[in-house]
This record gives C-alpha cells, sequence and structure tokens, in this order.
C-alpha cells in the first residue's frame, strides 16, 4: 500500500511537473501573455474596450497603473457604442487619459461615419487623437474588398475628422548614433520613444542626422553603397518621407518632358481631372484622357517609345483613379 502510494504521489508531481514547463514554454513563446507585465519593462500601459467587456471598474484600473484608455465610440454609419458615454466619462474621472476610436465598416461610406463619429464625440482640451480600428470581418477575410475603394473611403473619413478635431496625425524622428541607428532596438531611449509614440497611435522613424548629412553628399550608387556597408536599405530621411507620405495618405505622379521630369503630389484616391488640376486649372478644365505608364515599366523598357512598342501606356478617361508611381501625359483641349 505504501509503495502504491508514492508511485501516484510520483505521478501527480510528474504530471505536475510536466504542466509547469509546458505553461513557461507556453509563455515564453508568447502564445500565452500574462496580463500584468513588468511595469520596469512596459512602463506605459494602455487599454483599449468597447461594450463587450461589460462593466468596467475604472478605479481598478487607474490603481493597476492604466495611463490611457482608447474607448469604441462608434461603428459604421449609425451604431454608437452602449457603454461609449459612461466609460468615456468614468475614466477620465478616474484620471486616466482618454480618446475614441471607431469600428469601420467596409458597407458604408467614409463621409457618413465620420459624421457618425462626430456626433457621439465631443473634442475637448487633452483628447487623444481619433482612432479607426480597420478590420476584416466576416466574409471580409477572405473576400476582402478592393484596396483602392477602402483607400477612398478611409481618406475620406481621416480627412473629415481631421478638419474637426484639428489633431493632426504625428511621426517621431527620434536620432541616433550610427550605431543606434544601424540597431535602434537596442538604444534605450529609443525604445522608450517607441513606447510614448504606440500609447499615441503614432510611428517612429529612426534617422542619423550625421549620416544624412554625408549621404546628402553621394551619388546615387555611392548611397547604396554607403547603406549596405552600414545594413540598411534606406536612409533615415527616405523612411521618414514615407511614413510621412503614408500617414497624411498622399502619393505622387510624375510628368516627363524634354527639359525635366517633375514629381507632383496628390490625395490617394484621387481621379486624373484632378491630378492634372495639380499642374495648371486649364488641364482639368479641359481634360480629355490620360496616357499613363508605371515607373517600374519605363524603367524596365528604358523609354517611353519602347514601353509603347510594348502596349505599357494606357489610355485612361475621366473615373481613372491615379495611382502612386504613374508617369502621366494629359491630353486636354480648351
Amino acid at each position: 500500500m505504501k509503495s502504491k502510494c508514492i508511485r501516484t504521489l510520483a505521478a501527480v508531481l510528474l504530471a505536475a511537473l510536466i504542466l509547469a514547463a509546458a505553461a513557461a514554454a507556453l509563455v515564453y513563446n508568447g502564445v500565452i501573455l500574462l496580463n500584468r507585465p513588468s511595469k520596469a519593462a512596459y512602463p506605459v500601459r494602455v487599454v483599449d474596450v468597447s461594450s463587450y467587456q461589460g462593466d468596467i471598474d475604472w478605479a481598478v484600473l487607474s490603481a493597476q497603473g492604466v495611463d490611457f484608455a482608447f474607448i469604441k465610440a462608434t461603428e459604421g454609419s449609425g451604431m454608437v457604442d452602449p457603454c461609449f458615454a459612461y466609460n468615456f466619462s468614468e475614466a477620465q474621472q478616474c484620471g486616466i487619459a482618454v480618446g475614441a476610436y471607431h469600428f469601420f465598416s467596409f458597407d458604408s461610406a467614409g463621409r457618413t461615419q465620420a459624421e457618425n463619429y462626430i456626433e457621439a464625440v465631443e473634442p475637448f482640451a487633452g483628447m487623444l487623437p481619433p482612432v479607426i480600428d480597420l478590420e476584416f470581418y466576416g466574409d471580409k477575410a477572405w473576400n476582402p474588398p478592393e484596396r483602392e475603394a477602402v483607400e477612398r473611403e478611409l481618406g475620406a473619413m481621416l480627412s473629415a475628422l481631421e478638419a474637426y478635431y484639428g489633431l493632426k496625425p504625428v511621426i517621431y524622428a527620434a536620432n541616433l548614433d550610427e550605431d543606434g541607428f544601424s540597431d535602434p532596438e537596442a538604444v534605450p531611449y529609443y525604445r522608450l520613444v517607441e513606447e510614448r509614440a504606440a500609447a499615441q497611435g503614432a510611428q517612429v522613424i529612426p534617422v542619423c542626422a550625421k549620416l544624412e548629412a554625408e549621404i546628402a553628399e553621394l551619388d546615387a550608387e555611392e548611397k547604396k553603397m554607403f547603406l549596405d556597408d552600414l545594413g540598411v536599405a534606406e536612409s533615415g530621411l527616405d523612411r521618414l518621407v514615407k511614413a510621412s507620405y503614408t500617414l497624411l495618405g498622399l502619393i505622387s505622379y510624375l510628368t516627363s518632358g524634354e527639359d525635366e521630369c517633375r514629381a507632383w503630389t496628390i490625395r490617394r484616391g484621387t481621379k486624373a481631372p484632378q491630378a492634372a488640376g495639380k499642374i495648371h486649372s486649364d488641364f482639368e478644365r479641359g481634360f480629355i484622357r490620360a496616357e499613363v505608364v508605371s515607373y517600374d515599366d519605363l524603367m524596365a523598357c528604358g523609354s517611353m517609345a519602347a514601353a509603347r512598342e510594348k502596349g505599357l501606356i494606357r489610355s485612361e478617361g475621366k473615373e481613372y483613379i491615379v495611382q502612386d508611381g504613374d508617369i502621366i501625359l494629359f491630353r486636354f483641349n480648351v
């Protein structure tokens, strides 16, 4: 009997050790995420909530060190989260900085979704910028809408929210030394900036002013070799420009002639006549068509004549949405 009890106890202990080891492995590999991360490792704490979380004790969250809360306000063009008013008020009373987020619908116009958000969320001093939650829900996960349509409606909503609330998108440019630029995650201060930016829904772009000054003196081939030696694909300035364009919903198209090649900046989703109007109002007023070739196709062909011979120059009408990197010749008559 005694030996049987010992064997049973040993089996239980072995099973417990196996379960403990398995749990530790799952935590270590990020499969199980602990709900109380180290305050030293994660000094800024943020939550996002909606009615799905039920009743929330904001005093408890405040005592746990939550700094910011993004609270669901609206969804689509007509839905307001039933817990929004309570959560928004209670969180502020407990000293937690708040912002409101919107669940974007692919079945509603961006303009009407912005109107729904604006009606529900009154601006006040110190509020965090509006946030849009973009998820491929339901059948959109395997049958997503066209990218151009999403960007157009999302851009319309962002423009309306920015115009109403006056809160500009933010990018942090972190100036590092040469070693830090090659491996920014190894720089403690950079990680602190990342945490602050994450709390605001912003981006961080590492740059090295000293290197940028040196790169500015190099031609294209020397620049590539210089960056290769550093182990990076792009300069900090290039990354900052691209991130800024993306954040602001901007793209560039090109016009090319015998004397010059010029880039024109427009909002993503702009149609051909309005893009032509960036050059001159007569181009938009008398628009006939746009002859378009992509930058990559032109570079591969070497010349406009070669691209035309291969049928890569397209004739587009008034409904054409200009794409980033398009090279365009506008035909017009006034």
